[in-house]
């Protein structure tokens, strides 16, 4: 197989569900990625709980904006859930 066209492939759909702003259909072909597995937990889910809090400062401080990539979005896991755990009212807009 042409890893090369497969990786296209797979930015392709991430980009398409990106536009649509699918984040749970995004989340689960993040999942499909075994290469990520062994490091998900230090790649996203720590790094976004450790977000959190200093999110929660910056936003009681003025109106804040956060960029963060399209894998930590969604999930359990993800900075959208863990924000609206903590009782905040999240909009995405992806332009």
């Amino acid at each position: 197989m042409d890893t090369t066209s497969t990786e296209e492939s797979q930015l392709d759909e991430m980009l398409r569900l990106y536009r649509e702003q699918d984040i749970t259909a995004m989340q689960a072909l993040i999942g499909e990625d075994n290469s990520m597995g062994q490091y998900e937990d230090f790649l996203l889910n720590n790094r976004n709980q450790n977000w959190i809090p200093v999110m929660g400062k910056m936003m009681a401080e003025k109106p804040t904006l956060f960029a963060v990539g399209a894998g930590h979005l969604g999930g359990k896991q993800g900075v959208v859930a863990l924000l609206r755990k903590e009782g905040y009212r999240v909009e995405v807009a992806i332009e």
